[in-house]
């Protein structure tokens, strides 16, 4: 997203649930009213402990007080445990799927995966990005 936004990932999600920064930190995107863009700052050494401390949860329930809608980008639901985890705080998944690259059957077992997560697919998209 910095590269796409132009913003800085010098700090991001990986500062705010480690403590060294809070929400503020979400960047505001020029030409684009009222949107604003927390990457996900340097990478931990620890990133599925950071994601399953209370803290999190605690941070999704801040943003959901500031924002009108929350999108959280993730690694691929079947490479990176990361993902199951985001979506069980999250509760409600947009499922994204590359064109000409996404197989079905990874399709299937990352729905599979984000089920066994409780939570919930609300809509799908293909990309070509």
């Amino acid at each position: 997203q910095q590269g796409i936004f132009n913003i800085a990932d010098r700090f991001g999600l990986s500062s705010v649930l480690s403590g060294r920064a809070d929400l503020s930190v979400a960047a505001p995107v020029a030409g684009i009213t009222g949107l604003a863009v927390l990457p996900a700052g340097p990478v931990p050494p620890n990133p599925l402990e950071l994601l399953s401390r209370p803290s999190f949860a605690a941070v999704l329930a801040k943003a959901q007080s500031e924002y009108d809608v929350i999108l959280i980008d993730t690694p691929p639901a079947c490479d990176y445990a990361d993902a199951q985890s985001i979506a069980f705080r999250a509760g409600d998944v947009m499922l994204v799927s590359r064109r000409d690259q996404t197989r079905v059957e990874d399709t299937e077992r990352a729905v599979k995966e984000i089920s066994d997560a409780s939570a919930r697919i609300v809509g799908t998209l293909m990309n070509s990005y």
